[in-house]
């Protein structure tokens, strides 16, 4: 059993690493937040967390809203900006909200 989000993740992880390289790409294991960082010339770019849902619409839980304060917090202390990416079963394209630039 493979846990929730996962095969999102991967997909994501595919199309990061086809616009960024494989090189520039990592995967966060750790914090419970953010999933992807990505990284150019020394530099961190781009915080991606990548949400799987299964209804109509995505309403984040309270755990999730934490998440993202934390998420926030980290992008505007490192001068990154943050992608929240959320994928609908019946969709095909990623449904991409860009939370800081």
């Amino acid at each position: 059993m493979t846990r929730k989000g996962y095969a999102s993740e991967l997909r994501a992880k595919e199309e990061l690493i086809k616009e960024f390289g494989s090189d520039n790409v990592i995967k966060v294991a750790i914090g419970g937040a953010q999933d992807f960082i990505i990284v150019q010339k020394g530099k961190l770019l781009k915080v991606v967390e990548v949400k799987e849902c299964h209804q109509k619409k995505y309403y984040p839980q309270p755990r999730e809203k934490g998440q993202r304060v934390r998420m926030i917090a980290f992008c505007l202390e490192h001068g990154a900006s943050l992608e929240i990416w959320i994928r609908y079963p019946q969709r095909q394209e990623w449904s991409k909200e860009v939370v800081l630039l």
